[in-house]
């Protein structure tokens, strides 16, 4: 259903990006702003995929609509606080290991479940 996704990166001021994500379905996210965003508006359904960072830095939607895809087997999580351009490892599993496989079958059951 590519016609109903819209990429609206950088094309947005901070008001209507909130706007968007409000009205949106589902809200697919790295651990970025939009997850505190769309974690405000009870219908939005938030899915989210962490790397390098984890809850216990504060930045988790508190949504109780929303679920984190992530590594939890990894000994070097967390690297950082806010994640970087680099693996100190050198390997990026964190990232590379969330397939997109499994981010697909996870939006599309969000669907299902609305």
């Amino acid at each position: 259903q590519a016609d109903k996704v819209i990429d609206l990166r950088g094309k947005t001021t901070l008001l209507e990006l909130a706007e968007v994500l409000k009205r949106s379905k589902i809200v697919l996210t790295n651990d970025s702003s939009p997850i505190h965003i769309a974690s405000a508006f009870k219908d939005t359904h938030i899915v989210a995929i962490f790397g390098p960072t984890v809850k216990k830095f504060g930045f988790f939607p508190w949504s109780l609509n929303s679920e984190v895809l992530e590594n939890k087997e990894l000994e070097c999580r967390p690297c950082a606080i806010h994640g970087g351009d680099k693996c100190p490892k050198g390997h990026f599993k964190c990232m590379l290991s969330i397939t997109p496989e499994e981010v697909y079958k996870k939006v599309v059951q969000s669907l299902k479940e609305d």
